[in-house]
């Protein structure tokens, strides 16, 4: 509720500028620019919230096909690279020279790898590092997040992956929002028969986030649909 409260506040000081009698252009530009960011920022919470509603109650359809998780993750970064450039974070990528072949719905897993990038970004103090890294294991396919940021509390650590479960938002680095990104990706993931795990050493010792799905040669022939 605070989180879609807080952009009230710069709207309705913004609608009262603009009530003024007499106000020049520069004000109604700088006036106009406040409220259309922060209806955007509404639009936004309200579009995750609708979107971790539909996916929790069944009510997603993957479009399913062959992909590379590299290219899943370049996608990914290109979406959040304004964010990670905005606090000069150092990123490391490592990509396995050979395909990272799995079966899944782009559009979605993009989502997965942007969340977990952007919950890095926002929770790493500025010049902090990330780490981003695919692997093929056995018959799985790994994409693990790396941060040497806040890190996690033990009281935590157990239902990061739950609604609404967030760091402190006091905290330094925290960005708000409203504690869905992790939930999605944990049901997103889970719908491509894959699992998700955390790990932290605890506050101030940074974070992993690991997620596995299976390769493309070892997922169920029946989910390829035409």
């Amino acid at each position: 509720a605070h989180e879609l409260r807080n952009p009230l506040a710069p709207i309705r000081s913004a609608a009262e500028l603009l009530q003024r009698a007499r106000i020049d252009e520069a004000l109604v530009r700088k006036s106009s620019d406040i409220i259309a960011r922060q209806v955007e920022r509404i639009t936004a919470l309200i579009d995750e919230l609708i979107d971790v509603s539909r996916v929790a109650r069944g009510q997603v359809e993957l479009k399913q096909r062959p992909l590379d998780l590299r290219q899943v993750v370049r996608a990914a970064l290109e979406q959040v690279n304004p964010q990670l450039e905005a606090r000069n974070h150092h990123l490391t990528l490592r990509l396995p020279d050979d395909a990272a072949m799995i079966l899944g719905d782009e559009k979605r897993l993009v989502q997965v790898a942007a969340n977990l990038l952007s919950n890095a970004a926002k929770y790493t103090p500025k010049g902090g590092h990330i780490r981003v890294g695919v692997e093929v294991h056995g018959h799985g396919v790994m994409l693990c997040v790396m941060d040497d940021g806040i890190g996690i509390a033990p009281e935590l650590r157990e239902r990061v992956f739950d609604l609404f479960a967030q760091a402190d938002p006091g905290a330094e680095c925290s960005g708000g929002g409203l504690g869905l990104g992790l939930a999605l990706v944990r049901n997103l993931v889970e719908l491509h028969g894959g699992a998700v795990s955390c790990t932290s050493e605890g506050l101030g010792q940074g974070s992993t986030f690991t997620v596995s799905l299976p390769q493309l040669a070892h997922c169920n022939p029946g989910a390829l649909q035409p």
